[in-house]
């Protein structure tokens, strides 16, 4: 089936920069429609862009929102939930680049036995990417619990309650200059899933107001551009090598 999501995104950031601390408030909101269709083993997500509006953070190329708008990505699924393979984007916009990072960590992972009350268990997402030509890893240790049910959009719902160590490598060129990159955060989230399985939403705790699914992050260090889900709080280390 289809659904449309709205995801609406604050984040105060900081950086580190050479040993300089930078702070960033960051805004981002998108709309987006997602269609699930089951496979042999797993299922074919599909994503499609309907709208991006950015304010505060990093500074895209004029028109990359613009040009966002109607993106499409898939992705393939085991039956976990996690991502097997993922394509799609155009390589030349920053941002489309940016929301691969928001995208394939868009369902969460489950357990083989599902999701019950009072289940515990640890996944692992990870994450490629490039970004301000810089190729970027993610990985994710993903610690879940769904303590039980709730009431989510006016639909009764099983809450999951995540908590993420982030750690990201990355490096590239930038002007002739080679350079590194490597950060660590944690994040925090719910997930609420119906009681027929649907993936209503998803808060993250440290936002003030959230509607919808999904979080994207996005840092400005030097005329680079970064996105990670969900993340509380990132610094980010560069090296020049």
């Amino acid at each position: 089936g289809q659904a449309t999501y709205r995801t609406v995104e604050r984040r105060h950031v900081e950086q580190l920069f050479q040993g300089q601390p930078l702070t960033t408030d960051l805004a981002m909101t998108v709309n987006l429609s997602v269609s699930l269709a089951a496979q042999d083993s797993g299922f074919l997500a599909s994503f499609a862009i309907d709208s991006v509006a950015l304010s505060g953070g990093p500074a895209f190329p004029a028109g990359a929102a613009a040009a966002a708008r109607g993106a499409r990505f898939e992705a393939t699924l085991g039956p976990s939930g996690a991502v097997e393979q993922f394509g799609g984007g155009d390589p030349s916009n920053p941002l489309e680049q940016q929301l691969t990072f928001l995208l394939r960590d868009f369902f969460p992972g489950t357990p083989a036995t599902g999701v019950v009350p009072g289940a515990h268990w640890v996944d692992t997402t990870d994450t490629q990417g490039t970004s301000g030509g810089a190729d970027i890893s993610m990985r994710a240790i993903n610690t879940r619990s769904c303590p039980g049910w709730t009431t989510f959009a006016d639909a009764r719902a099983l809450e999951i309650l995540t908590e993420s160590a982030i750690e990201i490598t990355g490096s590239g060129t930038q002007a002739g200059q080679a350079f590194t990159v490597s950060g660590s955060g944690r994040a925090h989230g719910r997930q609420y899933l119906s009681a027929e399985g649907l993936l209503l939403g998803l808060l993250g705790t440290a936002v003030g107001t959230a509607l919808g699914l999904g979080v994207l992050l996005g840092l400005n260090l030097a005329q680079l551009t970064f996105a990670f889900g969900m993340v509380d709080k990132l610094v980010l280390a560069p090296s020049i090598a």
